[in-house]
């Protein structure tokens, strides 16, 4: 009976005592921050975490060159084999001394990879099957491709952990390679019995972890000798203890130089971030990230490790604290505009109120668009009542670049190619207006040349392409470490980040087509070949809308006064009158287009050359839809359209249904739902309250043209079930979805309505 039990008694301790398991331990006691990144990891593989902006998707599915195959899964793969490398070495670097029983094993940290290696081995299972799925299901692959790309995954791991693995084996040093000639001398050493002086090196201060006393000892009693073979733990108490710290030291020494090589390496692959080839998938980038906030968090642990958190507290506030100073704060500008520091615009509600009641400037800018509306007039015969159309565009980065451009396709090819020409105004936000923009361009295009061909799928394929891999990259290789490379354009130098990445990837995608300046557009607006543009992106110092047009609009700032409302403040200021001295045409037309869709953290703020300096991003801030500009548009010249349209037909462009209601708004919340819902609530219904706004709007609109106002509405078939996400890349299951949504029965009903009102006959 005492037999047996003794018997299990020693299995349990040998199964507690696992090498492997004990790590896993110490990890969840010790070294959370580590299993943080592992955490996001697992949940962008399960899709539990950042699905709403398709980050899993850049996992499962990584793209490089606009393809989703075996090079794209082959570095994802090499790029994650760094990233578990970086783990290894880190914890190594944390927990080894705890551990001295590994330093009398043939290649220490080898032998503590392998142990190390639960977690990295259930990831890469896991999301190869997720992969897998995700593969076939959104992608459509054959098993044929699915096996390839898991393949190709497999390899560039492997060849990562290889590459890492033989420069350990071969530089770190274990008992049996010490000379000993070097031990009888250590071992006579004075200096050696009583303090070894540390090797300083880049990233780690002196090497004081080796510190083998028994409260900081970890039992072991089994550990992996190879994969496959489980051998029991030696003892270390007969070997001498300065030999054992010789080997951590120099152990803990290649692995910080192995650190430094890495960064290093980083940077200079970063030089090279305009190469098509050295855009990595976005995947592979974030990995990258990990890695290297890996290695500093690691280093910063080995100098000063229990006050490693006040360090980084106290270090961050300093970062804060320097940004205020132009030597430490790259600003991302405006390409095109004049930022000479000697002749910035002033920025005050002084200023603003001149620009948006200055009697001359308003007039002139009145009238410069009555003209435009004239010219519109004159397009369509003289006894006629032509309707005038008015398009509004969401924003939701590429889901709703790709609607947009593919209904203004649609709606044009419907119409004959009538479309443009009954189109007056472009307003909205975000990635709607770049696919409005791309579409009007090509129109432009279209007018000059004949035989272009406005409706080729290549153009939807083209406006679809991947922004998010230049943009991850560049925050992986150039922002959060040095911006070191600049460009000059119409002889002014700007910094090259994840702004410029933006745009040139933009211009490439787009075959160069928005290398324009604004002003380029005046002319072609003024004699109404194309529809004027009204970008309307949030100023973040004050939220007031900086209207961004190739013509002067100062009109939309100008709010009605009188004796009862005299305190009526101006919430939009107009672009080229504030920075008409910073040659505000001059702005580079991609530039316009990237302010006006400046996701938060995605893409930088963009800072204008004004005192006090004011800062620009998404319109959607304010107003997704577009339709403040819209109404305010209509309701200015309300008595011309009276007089000289037949109606106004408003067409919204839309990447969500209206009146979404959602049964977890209702259900029962956690504690900490509730203590986050007052500003969280908020945050999830902005774009429901501009609903209930811009309806407000609309309905007053309606009251200004009784039985002459329209509102068509087309939808992006976006289910709570099967969401496209909200990102600059797209899954080709999510590009399917979006070009199939013109067959929802809505979106239909709206375009037969259409037809309907531009023959001037009444929908039923």
């Amino acid at each position: 009976m005492n037999a047996a039990a003794d018997k299990y008694k020693i299995l349990f301790r040998k199964i507690f005592y696992f090498f492997p398991l004990q790590l896993l331990f110490l990890h969840l006691k010790k070294n959370l921050l580590l299993l943080v990144y592992w955490l996001l990891l697992f949940g962008y593989t399960f899709s539990a975490f950042g699905t709403k902006y398709g980050i899993p998707y850049l996992f499962l599915g990584p793209e490089y060159l606009n393809q989703v195959d075996y090079k794209s899964f082959a570095i994802l793969g090499f790029a994650f084999g760094g990233f578990v490398m970086a783990f290894q070495i880190a914890s190594y670097i944390m927990n080894g001394f705890r551990f001295p029983f590994i330093a009398t094993l043939a290649r220490p940290f080898y032998k503590y990879s392998l142990n190390n290696s639960f977690i990295p081995f259930v990831y890469i299972l896991l999301f190869l099957y997720h992969s897998a799925k995700f593969q076939h299901n959104s992608e459509q692959f054959s098993q044929i491709q699915i096996i390839s790309n898991l393949l190709a995954f497999i390899v560039g791991y492997a060849l990562n952990i290889i590459i890492t693995l033989s420069y350990f084996i071969t530089t770190n040093k274990n008992l049996s390679s010490i000379n000993e000639q070097e031990i009888v001398k250590t071992r006579k050493s004075k200096v050696s019995r009583t303090h070894i002086d540390p090797m300083r090196i880049p990233l780690h201060k002196g090497i004081k972890w080796f510190n083998f006393s028994t409260r900081n000892q970890r039992y072991i009693e089994t550990y992996l000798h190879t994969p496959f073979r489980i051998s029991l733990a030696r003892s270390m108490m007969h070997y001498d203890e300065q030999t054992l710290k010789k080997i951590f030291t120099q152990n803990h020494m290649n692995a910080s130089l192995y650190q430094v090589v890495v960064i290093i390496s980083l940077v200079i692959i970063g030089a090279f971030k305009e190469v098509p080839i050295f855009l990595l998938p976005a995947g592979a980038s974030i990995l990258l990230l990990f890695t290297l906030f890996i290695m500093i968090s690691s280093a910063l642990h080995s100098w000063i490790k229990g006050w490693s958190t006040f360090a980084l507290i106290a270090g961050l506030a300093l970062i804060n604290y320097l940004s205020q100073f132009d030597f430490f704060n790259y600003q991302t500008k405006a390409y095109g505009l004049s930022y000479k520091e000697y002749d910035l615009s002033p920025y005050s509600e002084k200023r603003i109120n001149e620009i948006a009641y200055d009697e001359y400037d308003n007039h002139n800018d009145y009238n410069n668009t009555l003209d435009i509306l004239e010219n519109w007039r004159k397009k369509f015969p003289e006894n006629s009542k032509p309707k005038m159309i008015f398009i509004n565009c969401s924003g939701g980065g590429m889901r709703s670049t790709l609607w947009t451009f593919h209904m203004l396709q649609y709606l044009d090819s419907m119409l004959n190619g009538q479309l443009m020409k009954h189109t007056q105004l472009i307003s909205g936000s975000s990635g709607g207006m770049i696919g409005a923009a791309y579409f009007r361009e090509l129109y432009l295009q279209k007018l000059k040349n004949s035989s272009f061909n406005l409706y080729h799928d290549s153009l939807k394929t083209n406006v679809a392409k991947d922004l998010l891999n230049p943009i991850i990259f560049t925050i992986a290789t150039n922002d959060i470490l040095l911006r070191l490379q600049s460009f000059n354009y119409h002889n002014e130098t700007y910094t090259k980040d994840r702004a410029y990445a933006f745009e040139k990837q933009l211009l490439k995608n787009t075959n160069n087509i928005f290398e324009k300046k604004l002003s380029d557009y005046s002319l072609v607006e003024y004699k109404s070949q194309v529809p004027m543009m009204v970008f309307a992106p949030t100023i973040i110092n004050e939220s007031r809308r900086l209207l961004i047009s190739a013509q002067p609009v100062s009109y939309l700032c100008r709010n009605q006064r009188n004796q009862a409302n005299e305190g009526t403040v101006s919430d939009c200021i107009d672009f080229s009158h504030l920075l008409k001295k910073q040659e505000a045409g001059n702005i580079r037309f991609s530039s316009v287009l990237r302010m006006n869709a400046t996701f938060p953290y995605i893409l930088p703020s963009t800072h204008l050359p004004t005192y006090p300096s004011i800062q620009v991003m998404d319109a959607g801030m304010r107003d997704n839809f577009g339709i403040s500009v819209c109404t305010k548009f209509i309701h200015t010249f309300k008595d011309w359209l009276i007089q000289h349209t037949g109606g106004v037909i408003l067409i919204n462009i839309r990447d969500t249904h209206k009146g979404t209601h959602s049964e977890t708004n209702f259900s029962q919340r956690t504690i900490m739902q509730s203590l986050m819902s007052p500003l969280g609530s908020l945050y999830e219904n902005i774009f429901v309250i501009q609903d209930y706004n811009n309806d407000d709007l609309l309905h007053y609109s309606g009251s200004w043209y009784p039985n002459h106002f329209n509102v068509l509405n087309l939808y992006l078939k976006n289910n709570p079930t099967d969401k496209i996400s909200l990102s600059f890349h797209l899954t080709g299951k999510e590009k399917r979805q979006v070009i199939s949504s013109v067959s929802l029965p809505e979106n239909k009903a709206s375009l037969d309505t259409l037809l309907l009102l531009l023959q001037n006959k009444t929908p039923e």
